[in-house]
């Protein structure tokens, strides 16, 4: 039969046996492992959260870029319907001498009526639909409880506990980062088309008052 030696313990100066004291530096081994795990998760999520943080620091500036280039499509329209009403008061002043084809007060021409715009230049907007906010609220991110059973109960434990409470806010600040992500993207896919729908209506004004220039030039 295997004999137990004892050995007296610096913390509480108990006597533990051999295996007792194994089984104590095993543990020790195990926690240093488990607090060296939770600091590169919590050192890897928070280079994700700083990522999402940016990415969507660049997609706000992506939309201020988008409203100064739907701004500037909207000078220019502006500028293409004043220039087409000054186009057809000139073809009105000439209009008895204008391209031969008038009849009885009657031209041709001056008859045509001005372009029609698509409803995208009209200030007035529709009430968007309401939004439901799928954000994680403050409050209730990290607040879980305990996140790791306690067996050494020392301070190495404490930063194991505080490590992933940090991990858990940080995935929901990610959820809520993407959340924000996905509806600003939304946002800008829908102002991309709008753009679109006024170049191609400034393209077609364009070639309309560059027909009526050519007109009046001949």
């Amino acid at each position: 039969m295997a004999k137990n030696y004892y050995h007296q313990s610096k913390e509480t100066g108990n006597f533990e046996t051999a295996e007792t004291l194994r089984i104590k530096q095993q543990a020790c081994l195990m926690t240093d492992d488990s607090l060296r795990a939770t600091r590169e998760m919590l050192r890897l999520i928070t280079t994700s959260q700083d990522a999402g943080a940016a990415t969507l620091a660049e997609l706000h500036r992506q939309g201020d870029a988008f409203d100064r280039t739907e701004g500037a499509f909207d000078e220019i329209h502006v500028g293409l319907q004043n220039t087409e009403n000054d186009l057809i008061k000139m073809e009105r002043v000439e209009k008895h001498s204008c391209c031969g084809l008038c009849f009885k007060n009657f031209c041709i021409c001056c008859s045509r009526k001005k372009e029609t715009h698509p409803d995208i230049w009209l200030k007035k907007k529709k009430n968007p639909s309401p939004i439901i906010d799928q954000r994680i609220p403050k409050s209730t991110i990290g607040n879980n409880g305990d996140f790791i059973t306690r067996i050494t109960n020392d301070s190495r434990e404490d930063e194991m506990e505080a490590n992933m409470r940090g991990v858990a806010e940080a995935v929901g600040s990610i959820k809520n980062l993407v959340i924000d992500m996905g509806t600003t993207i939304s946002k800008h896919n829908s102002q991309l088309d709008v753009i679109n729908k006024k170049a191609e209506s400034n393209q077609i004004l364009l070639k309309s008052d560059q027909k009526k220039i050519n007109y009046l030039n001949y």
